[in-house]
């Protein structure tokens, strides 16, 4: 299976999912993004690392800069959300990421090309 193929699955298994839990929300922090919803299914796909909180049952899914706004601008599967407020295009996410990581430009360069290539 192409990792394009992959990619697409993913993101139509995350759409399809969407009436059910209106879309993926991920709290952006200054080093990463963490997302409660749909963990286990980002985790398979091979996106973030699998957190367990002090619940037995609660999950968390931490990603990169680069893996967040993958699935948010080049995906659309995801909302990001800044001190409570919603991020709605990839402008503001990415002014927000920048000044917390200035050399994100390059590194998600990298990443995208990368994950085209699987």
């Amino acid at each position: 299976m192409s990792s394009q193929t992959i990619i697409l699955l993913c993101r139509e298994r995350l759409i399809s999912m969407a009436p059910r839990w209106k879309w993926a929300l991920g709290f952006l922090s200054s080093c990463n993004v963490f997302l409660s919803e749909q963990a286990e299914l980002l985790d398979r796909y091979c996106f973030g690392r699998l957190v367990f909180g002090a619940e037995k049952d609660k999950r968390w899914i931490q990603l990169s800069y680069e893996e967040a706004f993958f699935l948010f601008y080049k995906l659309k599967c995801i909302k990001i959300s800044l001190h409570g407020r919603s991020l709605v295009n990839g402008v503001d996410l990415w002014r927000s990421i920048r000044s917390f990581k200035p050399n994100f430009t390059i590194l998600y360069k990298a990443y995208s090309h990368l994950r085209s290539k699987n």
